[in-house]
């Protein structure tokens, strides 16, 4: 009678813990960030309106040490509704940092579509400043 309690609930423990794990791999398929998609993001207007509207607000100071022509990367991505998360770059200063997160984060897309739904992408966007 003990052996039997004992092993029913170890079976109990075992099937709690194993409902959990599907629960978690369902839940990651559904939040998985893709960055291959059969349709790929595109900005909610017209893509020159879009840069226009990244030098507009991106407001980058000129400093002394400051290299003259600068390449960043910004990695971003996009929602299914459309709006952008995780901004991060390779810039080593913290405020053009906060500077791309604040433009890009801004922005809004059509999101990307793979198999009929809408999911979340991954975009890497090369942003090219010239200092005058």
């Amino acid at each position: 009678m003990i052996i039997y309690r004992v092993i029913s609930i170890i079976l109990c423990i075992f099937l709690i813990l194993e409902s959990d794990s599907f629960r978690a791999q369902d839940l990651s398929a559904m939040d998985s960030i893709y960055v291959f998609a059969d349709t790929f993001p595109e900005y909610a207007g017209v893509e020159s309106d879009m840069l226009q509207e990244i030098q507009k607000n991106l407001n980058v100071p000129s400093h002394p040490s400051s290299p003259p022509q600068s390449k960043f990367l910004v990695e971003m991505v996009i929602e299914k509704d459309g709006s952008v998360s995780k901004v991060s770059s390779n810039a080593n200063d913290e405020f053009v940092r906060d500077e791309f997160d604040r433009v890009f984060g801004a922005l809004r897309f059509i999101p990307a579509k793979h198999k009929g739904e809408m999911v979340r992408f991954r975009m890497v966007c090369p942003v090219y400043i010239h200092l005058k």
